[in-house]
């Protein structure tokens, strides 16, 4: 591993989740080692992260593409700021106070007792025992069609979603974008049952994204019941 990462990593494991290591390496798992495969033979220019809490996915795209530059959205100004904190002088990192969602304005944020399960949907509280909402805040929204539009960002390589159950209302706000083919590859985390209120489902995503040509990759359970359903997952989308 590259010096410079490693000395970031341990720093951000120290600072951020309260513990030391003498020997760290970026795991990545089976969906970002099959990211880079699909990529291996492109220059990964730009990458959105959104949903990008305190950075974990953005070091990890950092490393897998090193001449990349990481657009990093997090709308919950106290995971912002640890996150422009890590990432401070860093030019690679853009980091944007800011949630997407499929219309530019205000909309109602949900802060829960893990920061990890913050929305733009109320939680599930019969999916997410243990979890529960200790306040109500208003954040800025945008679509991304509006942001790639005032930033001049004509394509994303990497689109990256990890939004708690508003995956579908992000997408919804990049129909031309989409449209355009300029974005190349979705990764989005996916649902199969109601985490999140009213949420839209794994299957809600998939047959808004074929309408626009994307197929379905591959998806990766992360989460089962008792049964061995899924309950929660991620899922990559190409444009074939």
């Amino acid at each position: 591993m590259h010096k410079k990462l490693k000395e970031d990593l341990k720093y951000f494991v120290r600072k951020y989740f309260g513990y030391d290591l003498r020997s760290l390496k970026v795991k990545l798992g089976e969906d970002f080692l099959d990211q880079k495969k699909i990529l291996e033979n492109k220059q990964v220019k730009i990458v959105f992260d959104i949903g990008a809490n305190v950075g974990q996915t953005t070091l990890k795209y950092k490393k897998m593409f090193p001449k990349s530059q990481i657009y990093g959205f997090e709308p919950f100004l106290d995971v912002f700021k640890k996150y422009t904190d890590f990432y401070k002088g860093d030019k690679r990192v853009f980091a944007v106070n800011k949630a997407f969602s499929n219309k530019n304005g205000n909309a109602t944020f949900f802060v829960n007792n893990n920061s990890y399960t913050n929305s733009l949907l109320p939680i599930n509280t019969g999916f997410m025992e243990g979890f529960r909402t200790v306040k109500e805040i208003s954040v800025e929204t945008e679509t991304i069609d509006s942001f790639c539009k005032r930033n001049n960002v004509q394509y994303i390589d990497i689109l990256k979603l990890d939004v708690q159950g508003g995956e579908l209302l992000v997408l919804e706000g990049a129909k031309e974008m989409l449209t355009e083919e300029a974005i190349g590859l979705i990764y989005t985390e996916v649902e199969f049952v109601e985490v999140y209120k009213s949420q839209p489902l794994f299957g809600d995503i998939q047959n808004f994204l074929e309408q626009y040509g994307y197929k379905l990759y591959k998806k990766y359970i992360v989460d089962n019941n008792e049964n061995g359903e899924p309950i929660a997952g991620d899922a990559i989308f190409l444009k074939l």
